[in-house]
């Protein structure tokens, strides 16, 4: 049987950038090259705005998100409620996009995957015997001292959503898949994946809203599988 790997998010505009890479990832380096270089600070809300009212699909779309993440605040992505990114521009001496071979390998590696903008709910419902899945869901607070971020898109996630992940991924591993989801590590996150083979492990934040936040953390990999 032909395996065949999926990849999705809930985002569409996530969604759209890995299937332009994939599909035209000439046009994607292209289109980075026509974004601002060396006057970037002074036409940061230029990219900005042309990225919230510009088509989410194709190439275009896809160099504007690749470059806002390289040169907003700190490396974040947040919407507002009515879904506008509304990031403000960062503090960096010479930021750089991907280069072009790092796109052309990355589109490489997506040959053959289906790209999904879809809901958890409905990619681990379709999960089954023998599929491997992945879940890198908004992640729990580290402690209880620090605000949950969880607003990537309108809506955000928060406790709720954490709980229906983990029962979708107990239903998803009784029909036979292995599903893996990785989390803070956390008594919050301990309690949550109760029954899964917990792997612990640190690390160290490379972006976040603070520099205070930037520190080595402990992050998790929950498992739980179906029998075979």
């Amino acid at each position: 049987m032909e395996q065949v790997a999926v990849v999705g998010d809930c985002s569409v505009k996530l969604a759209a950038l890995h299937i332009a890479i994939r599909d035209y990832p000439g046009s994607v380096v292209a289109a980075l090259a026509r974004l601002p270089q060396g006057d970037w600070k002074a036409r940061y809300s230029e990219v900005r705005d042309a990225y919230n009212v510009g088509s989410v699909w194709g190439p275009d779309h896809a160099a504007r998100l690749i470059w806002l993440n390289k040169h907003c605040f700190n490396g974040l992505y947040r919407e507002n409620r009515s879904g506008a990114f509304n990031v403000p521009v960062g503090d960096y001496k010479d930021p750089q996009v991907p280069t072009s071979d790092a796109i052309y390998r990355a589109s490489t590696l997506l040959q053959g995957a289906k790209i999904l903008a879809a809901p958890f709910e409905d990619l681990l419902g379709a999960a089954g015997f023998g599929d491997r899945v992945y879940c890198d869901p908004p992640y729990a607070p580290a402690d209880e001292m620090e605000t949950s971020f969880s607003n990537y898109e309108a809506g955000g996630f928060g406790d709720a959503e954490q709980h229906r992940l983990v029962s979708m991924a107990r239903a998803a591993a009784a029909r036979g898949a292995r599903v893996v989801i990785s989390n803070h590590d956390t008594a919050y996150t301990r309690a949550l994946y109760v029954g899964f083979e917990i792997e612990s492990f640190p690390v160290r934040r490379s972006i976040g809203r603070k520099g205070s936040t930037r520190v080595p953390v402990r992050e998790l990999l929950a498992t739980i599988e179906g029998s075979p």
